[in-house]
């Protein structure tokens, strides 16, 4: 255990370089795990939404130079696992398709501070075709370094074009200074560490323990005037507990200068927090595991921030889960009135988190759907793989009894799912769940292919090779589907028990279909076998 630190402002700590360490050795295990949260930023609603948003932009500034294409550049900070990026490029490829026809107008960049975050995005089954043509690209960078983010990678530095960045839940994991407001006051929040802050990881930043202190507010806290101008207005304009979010100011500042004078618009989604809270109220860690945490985003302080620089902004209400910001440098009427009536359609009258709440009610409620609510809630998610982990089992006790129209909606609703689909570890794995569902319907040679898919993701799983053997023995290739059930079941684990829990089986019967199997192969029968129905 180490001493205690010097009472600093927050923001200088060493809580920001251990989760920046954390972030710079993570991988995309962070995400299988559910270490960090990233579903409610990273699904077909939200990713519709951002590209709705892209597209009326591109096409407003198209307008406005009378050109037919306005070579565009997106730039995710902070992609995770690489799931919004694939689901946005995936939608920005119906909505602009020229994008894709012209040689060097479209650009999409991935851009974290893991070196092993961007190799799994760049060698990415799902993301080949792109990363090939070269649309997309990975840059390492820090986000709370943005000065040096122009020589992170030439796509970065170049000139002309339009400038997208796409931040969620970025500015909740950069630095903040906290204060406090009391009649007209400002007090400084600062902070000690009391805990082994030597050796980032000797011992886990979650059991680090922080005492805060106020003091008077230095006379001049920052070097940069505008920052101080902010602090000084939001001072005046509340009284209590005030969050700071100095990196946050810092990365709008950088992400301004990297745009150059390029038309430049930011997409941003996180939790904000009510400046002048209570007056006992002292700032709140989130930990996510052992090793990172965040922090509530005080928008008001961007707010001011981007206005003072000329900049425009829309705004979402207040939300339960996200607060949605379009943060755009200031544009012509074509331009400006696209991205307005966009913003009004999918952000006012509807936040992309709204599904998102309504999706966990399905989670919990699904027991009670019927096949066609469940259907209609998979095409209100916009065809949401994790809405179809919640809705499976119930499925495959409904389909015996379904109308056979039922059953041609749901072969497209899967097809659709599984084109949304980007592994990140899961098991069953969507591809998994869809060949379930289409061999219980019937659909042999697609259903196979699901299972090829599941295997290529996920490895030789007992599960999948022993539905790639029922596939094989309906599609008549009775030898394969006994070699390939034979190494399923010398797999070690019990693999019936989870399709049995999975309701993909209704008893253990892998035994009896083997004995079935090679007693059929042996004697060269081709009558189907009741216990592979």
């Amino acid at each position: 255990m180490g001493s205690k630190s010097d009472a600093v402002p927050l923001s200088q700590t060493a809580l920001w370089a251990a989760q920046t360490q954390f972030y710079e050795k993570a991988g995309p295990e962070i995400f299988r795990t559910g270490t960090i949260p990233y579903q409610v930023t990273s699904n077909p609603a939200i990713a519709h939404a951002y590209a709705q948003l892209i597209a009326a932009w591109v096409r407003g500034l198209r307008a406005e130079r009378a050109a037919s294409a306005v070579p565009l550049t997106v730039l995710e900070i902070g992609p995770g696992p690489g799931r919004l990026a694939f689901l946005l490029l995936s939608a920005l490829k119906r909505m602009l398709p020229e994008c894709e026809t012209l040689p060097g107008a479209f650009q999409y960049v991935c851009a974290d501070v893991s070196a092993a975050l961007l190799d799994g995005i760049r060698s990415h089954p799902a993301n080949q075709e792109w990363v090939r043509s070269g649309i997309l690209r990975v840059a390492r960078v820090d986000a709370s370094r943005p000065g040096e983010w122009a020589h992170a990678d030439s796509v970065l530095a170049s000139p002309g074009g339009a400038l997208v960045v796409v931040a969620n839940y970025l500015f909740d994991s950069l630095p903040q200074d906290a204060y406090h407001v009391s009649n007209g006051q400002l007090f400084d929040m600062l902070v000690r560490v009391d805990g082994d802050v030597s050796d980032h990881g000797v011992e886990p930043v979650s059991r680090w323990r922080l005492s805060f202190e106020q003091r008077t507010r230095r006379p001049r806290c920052y070097d940069d005037a505008c920052l101080n101008e902010v602090l000084v207005r939001l001072a005046a304009a509340h009284d209590g507990a005030l969050l700071f979010p100095v990196g946050g100011l810092e990365c709008l500042r950088g992400l301004n200068d990297l745009a150059a004078g390029r038309p430049l618009m930011m997409l941003v989604a996180d939790k904000g927090c009510t400046p002048g809270a209570s007056m006992t109220q002292r700032p709140h860690l989130e930990y996510h595991g052992d090793e990172c945490f965040s922090m509530a985003v005080n928008f008001e302080a961007l707010e001011r921030f981007w206005e003072a620089t000329g900049g425009v902004l829309k705004r979402s209400a207040p939300s339960e889960l996200l607060s949605f910001r379009v943060f755009h440098a200031r544009l012509g009427e074509a331009a400006t009135a696209a991205v307005d009536a966009v913003f009004a359609e999918h952000f006012e009258r509807g936040a992309p988190d709204d599904w998102f709440l309504w999706s966990l009610r399905v989670g919990r409620d699904v027991h009670t759907y019927s096949l066609a609510e469940m259907m209609a809630a998979l095409r209100l998610s916009r065809y949401d793989p994790a809405v179809l982990n919640d809705c499976y089992t119930m499925m495959f006790r409904l389909l015996p009894s379904a109308a056979e129209q039922d059953r041609i909606s749901l072969r497209a609703i899967l097809r659709r799912v599984r084109e949304h689909y980007f592994f990140v570890g899961e098991h069953p794995d969507t591809a998994f769940v869809v060949g379930s569902l289409l061999y219980a319907m019937g659909d042999h040679v697609e259903a196979l292919d699901c299972f090829q898919q599941s295997e290529r993701l996920n490895g030789p799983l007992a599960a999948t090779l022993f539905q790639q053997a029922r596939c094989r023995y309906h599609l008549g290739d009775k030898t394969t589907a006994l070699e390939t059930l034979r190494a399923c079941r010398a797999m070690p684990g019990d693999f019936e028990q989870f399709l049995v829990l999975a309701g993909i089986l209704d008893a253990p019967r892998a035994s009896e279909f083997e004995q079935q199997l090679a007693w059929e192969v042996a004697l060269g029968e081709a009558a189907p076998s009741r216990t592979a129905q």
